[in-house]
């Protein structure tokens, strides 16, 4: 049993001092209660990059830094930190902080079936409440198939795109990515 397994609740300063010595298995933390993160196939990781990639070529020479996998993001408004698939921020105040972001304006997830029944639920509650996120996807990496919840007028609106699309559209970076792109050597 690990230190945070024995603990029932841990601070935030208690999580990210813990967070910063556990160099083998990364966290997350959801108001006090601490978990591992599993790891992903190769699928997962093939779509992570291809993603990442075509943000960071993207978004080369603006204000705008996209990260994977191994940076926490903080959501303050839940008392939450997550270690999403791949997200991007272009808020100046989070080149400051070098243990995690908060001012993320897309997230995306890639699934797995232990983990999409909470990135659909709980997880994107959560991920609501962070009032400068946009666009939060949901990748599918066995099937061409990725569901954008999108916020618009203050509300989410859901858009899915499958094998029979060409492009999704990431409004809130002015970008087209690519379907095949996104799932190249992936099938």
């Amino acid at each position: 049993m690990t230190a945070v397994e024995k603990r029932s609740r841990l601070t935030v300063e208690q999580y990210l001092d813990f967070e910063k010595k556990s160099f083998e298995i990364k966290h997350e933390y959801l108001a006090g209660e601490v978990w591992a993160r599993v790891g992903g196939t190769d699928r997962h990781n093939t779509v992570t990059l291809n993603l990442a990639s075509t943000l960071k070529g993207y978004l080369r020479g603006t204000s705008c830094r996209t990260f994977m996998a191994d940076m926490k993001l903080r959501i303050d408004e839940a008392d939450a930190f997550f270690y999403p698939d791949v997200f991007v921020t272009c808020d100046r105040h989070d080149q400051d902080e070098r243990l995690y972001k908060r001012h993320a304006l897309f997230v995306a997830e890639v699934v797995s079936s232990s983990t999409e029944s909470f990135d659909r639920g709980h997880k994107f509650r959560i991920y609501q409440q962070a009032r400068v996120l946009q666009e939060y996807w949901l990748i599918d990496p066995n099937a061409m198939h990725v569901d954008v919840l999108r916020r618009f007028d203050g509300d989410w609106l859901l858009h899915s795109y499958g094998e029979g699309d060409r492009t999704i559209p990431l409004y809130c970076l002015e970008l087209e990515i690519s379907m095949a792109g996104l799932y190249e050597d992936v099938f």
